[in-house]
């Protein structure tokens, strides 16, 4: 009786995965939407509890955006080129300049549009959550399955605006 209500000793080794990716544009799934382009990195991992995008934003206003989103977990976004405006649900908007982050809530509605004077911005996006197949439906939330791979490194789908 006392084994099923022992806990984990300090001497337990550490579970190990071994699991690696390497990612790049050349081998991403590409989702093109009306705001943004997506390219989802490492994608042949399943059931991740991290998702790697890097996002070009071609929105440059809410109005153009439309609706905030919102999913389950949180995320970070790290601003790689231009300048961006990140509206959110429960804050004022915020511009974010290139080297500059920010983390938020994904069940709190957000968007993120090209500042002024910037046509498009690019950024490296992490979501996580304890869904593990968050990647999934992130996809389906664009609307989008990735299309059939001419080959095992270009692989994109298309959002219909």
């Amino acid at each position: 009786m006392s084994e099923l209500f022992a806990e984990p000793g300090e001497d337990a080794p550490p579970v190990v995965t071994a699991r690696r990716s390497l990612g790049t544009l050349d081998n991403a799934v590409r989702v093109e939407t009306p705001n943004y382009d997506y390219y989802y990195l490492c994608t042949e991992l399943r059931r991740k509890r991290m998702i790697p995008v890097i996002t070009k934003i071609r929105a440059k206003s809410a109005d153009q955006f439309g609706d905030l989103v919102k999913h389950a977990g949180e995320e970070y976004i790290y601003v790689l080129k231009g300048r961006i405006v990140v509206n959110s649900e429960f804050y004022d908007p915020v511009i974010l300049e290139e080297g500059q982050s920010i983390y938020i809530d994904s069940s709190m509605g957000h968007a993120y549009v090209a500042a002024d004077g910037c046509d498009e911005a690019q950024v490296l996006g992490v979501m996580s959550s304890a869904d593990e197949e968050l990647m999934g439906t992130l996809l389906e939330m664009h609307g989008a399955v990735p299309k059939s791979p001419k080959s095992a490194s270009k692989r994109s789908a298309t959002v219909k605006a």
